[in-house]
């Protein structure tokens, strides 16, 4: 019986342990052909964040960070990351901070984010964030017509 609940407890433990989480939410103001995201980054982790980005398709209009907090963007053969460091302050544990601003374009998609505790492990995941936006591709349909009568004006003429 003491087993079983040492095994209760520790599958408890494990369970409570795998809900820890860093939650990034984007709230999002448009203008024009850019959208501004301010991002609130909430740490369920047992320790502080020190540092988080954002790993994009494309080059922001602009970056701001919080207070305390540094902001730069790296250009890696066309995937941008902006990332946001402190060194004086942190996201300590069951606490939340805003003010991690990326303007982009318009279209909106899933982006991927890291965030490194006081200890250097990462946490990553998935937000929400400026992407490409797809240029409209022609509906074969509509070349169908115009491919068929090319075709057969070649024909005619060589009989």
């Amino acid at each position: 019986m003491r087993i079983l609940g040492l095994l209760s407890i520790l599958s408890s433990s494990l369970l409570f342990a795998a809900q820890a989480a860093v939650i990034v939410t984007p709230v999002t103001t448009s203008s024009g052909a850019n959208t501004s995201y301010d991002y609130t980054v909430s740490n369920t982790e047992p320790l502080g964040i020190i540092l988080f980005e954002l790993t994009l398709p494309q080059n922001p209009e602009s970056v701001q960070a919080p207070s305390d907090w540094l902001v730069n963007t790296f250009n890696f053969g066309g995937i941008f990351t902006v990332q946001w460091a402190s060194v004086v302050s942190e996201i300590a544990p069951n606490r939340s901070l805003s003010g991690f601003i990326v303007v982009g374009s318009q279209t909106s998609g899933p982006v991927e984010f890291a965030a490194t505790d006081t200890e250097f492990n990462t946490i990553n995941g998935t937000t929400t964030g400026p992407v490409l936006s797809i240029a409209a591709v022609p509906e074969p349909s509509n070349l169908l017509p115009t491919v068929l009568a090319i075709a057969i004006s070649v024909l005619v003429r060589r009989k």
